[in-house]
């Protein structure tokens, strides 16, 4: 699936999209889950309190990734 399909897709499509296809990069706290779906990236927001997910966004800009860089550890 390409960014602009799956931007089009409602919130449920969306979160079961990249449960069965994301790959898990990274949870930080206070902003969300990170996963790369190959070509672009996803960021699913979660509210803890109210137990729901608030709202997944998708995107391909690295710049995006910033938030996270600092949570994610690479072993060489």
């Amino acid at each position: 699936m390409i960014l602009t399909d799956f931007l089009n897709l409602t919130l449920d499509q969306k979160a079961e999209h990249v449960f069965h296809f994301g790959t898990f990069i990274e949870c930080y706290e206070e902003r969300g889950n990170l996963y790369s779906m190959g070509n672009f990236y996803v960021e699913i927001l979660y509210n803890a309190d109210f137990n729901v997910i608030e709202d997944i966004r998708g995107f391909a800009d690295v710049r995006h990734l910033e938030p996270y860089l600092n949570e994610i550890k690479i072993n060489f």
